[in-house]
């Protein structure tokens, strides 16, 4: 009669082990298998921690620097006109304007001022310094308080005012600072239309 103890102790263990081994990864009171559940630590709808996924936010925070602003931008006189330029002599002359303020204040030494897709233009950037302005070069952080700057560009000499032919031309203007940060604009115009019948 020894045999059905032994049946019944290898039943007991049998249930057991069935029991301890029962995949639940809920901790639930349902013996159905969760292995398809999606876990409280999955990273992807956690805290995102830059390292294995970026599902949940663009965490790129690295700020390069705050790029100067161009501002109230013209030329002046619109056409042209004849003006005495000093120590230069009478020139069919406009001058582009405008303002810049810098967060950074740093458009000095190293920044430029870039005037291009303006015909017979050499050398189209130029040192800060070389411009007229109303303000100080060295001190243009206030954004409330934008400093203008100007250039003159001419067109063409009292002897030859079709230097550059009648036309309308569209500058575009880059501004950098010494750090290489950028602000652009694009399709500034001014017109050259001198009288031919003066000459």
């Amino acid at each position: 009669m020894k045999y059905p103890y032994y049946l019944l102790l290898i039943l007991c263990l049998f249930v057991f082990a069935f029991t301890y081994c029962d995949d639940d990864d809920d901790n639930d009171d349902n013996s159905t298998d969760d292995d398809n559940d999606d876990d409280a630590t999955d990273d992807d709808d956690a805290i995102d921690d830059d390292i294995f996924d970026d599902d949940t936010s663009d965490d790129d925070t690295i700020d390069d620097g705050v790029s100067p602003r161009i501002g109230n931008v013209y030329w002046e006189p619109n056409p042209t006109e004849l003006q005495e330029i000093e120590n230069i002599g009478y020139w069919w002359v406009s001058y582009i304007y405008f303002t810049v303020c810098d967060p950074n204040n740093d458009l000095a030494p190293d920044g430029e001022f870039c005037l291009l897709d303006m015909p017979v233009i050499t050398d189209p950037c130029l040192d800060w310094r070389d411009l007229e302005t109303d303000g100080d070069v060295y001190d243009v952080d206030d954004c409330d308080n934008p400093t203008t700057f100007w250039l003159a560009y001419t067109f063409g000499s009292i002897d030859d005012p079709l230097g550059i032919p009648q036309g309308e031309y569209c500058a575009r203007l880059i501004v950098s600072d010494s750090a290489g940060h950028e602000d652009i604009l694009e399709d500034i115009c001014v017109t050259h239309d001198p009288p031919v019948s003066m000459y």
